[in-house]
């Protein structure tokens, strides 16, 4: 197999992946149900530009990540602390339960039309602050 052709199998498989997430995320947002998720864990790795949290929700058996977008490494002590055994709501599609995502942000509860808690709101306040002093 030529360098060439080897060259556009990759560079079509990575479009089909790009072209695959962005369909799920559209999924996601028209045909959505939402739910309350328990968050278990927060971390961070060095290959990553986010840090993942993970959660439960009744819906769906085990653990399911989101991602929140890094800030400051030093913020992970923070999201830790501030996450860790709370609550957050989390969307996810009707037929596909794998497509999911807690909601951590101002912007996300708008964009989904969801009201937070008032502890919840104390939280999602907290995560905006990281990235308004960005």
């Amino acid at each position: 197999m030529s360098k060439r052709l080897q060259i556009i199998i990759f560079i079509v498989i990575c479009l089909s992946g790009i072209v695959y997430a962005i369909f799920q995320r559209k999924q996601l947002e028209k045909n959505y149900l939402v739910s309350e998720g328990e968050i278990k864990n927060v971390e961070y790795t060095s290959k990553s530009t986010d840090y993942f949290v993970s959660y439960t929700f009744p819906e769906k058996e085990g653990t399911s990540k989101s991602s929140l977008p890094y800030v400051r490494f030093k913020d992970i002590v923070f999201l830790r602390t501030l996450l860790e055994g709370k609550k957050l709501f989390v969307v996810y599609q009707k037929d596909n339960r794998e497509n999911n995502k807690m909601l951590f942000l101002g912007s996300d509860y708008k964009k989904y039309s969801i009201t937070p808690s008032k502890e919840q709101q104390k939280i999602i306040q907290s995560i905006d602050s990281l990235f308004e002093n960005k």
